[in-house]
């Protein structure tokens, strides 16, 4: 069975859009662990080993600031037309 060609060519900008986005998702993750570790060893004292404390406050901060940023690049995606009011 066949697909049409517009169908087709929607699948391909969905597939190439969600590696896109993938990819940038997985550098950005990477470099905030790096980021992360690099400033924890700065700070670290005399023992290297030791797992940096993070608080739930912090946590909590960072995982708002997520859900934010998903939100906004999920409404770039819609009309302008169709925004909710």
């Amino acid at each position: 069975m066949r697909q049409p060609q517009n169908e087709r060519r929607g699948s391909s900008w969905r597939t190439q859009l969600y590696v896109l986005g993938a990819a940038i998702g997985a550098a950005m993750g990477f470099l905030s662990a790096y980021l992360f570790a690099k400033e924890a060893a700065q700070d670290a004292d005399a023992d290297a080993e030791s797992r940096p404390e993070v608080s739930p406050t912090a946590l909590l901060g960072l995982a708002l600031s997520v859900i934010t940023l998903v939100r906004q690049i999920a409404e770039t995606g819609r009309k302008k037309d169709s925004k909710k009011k």
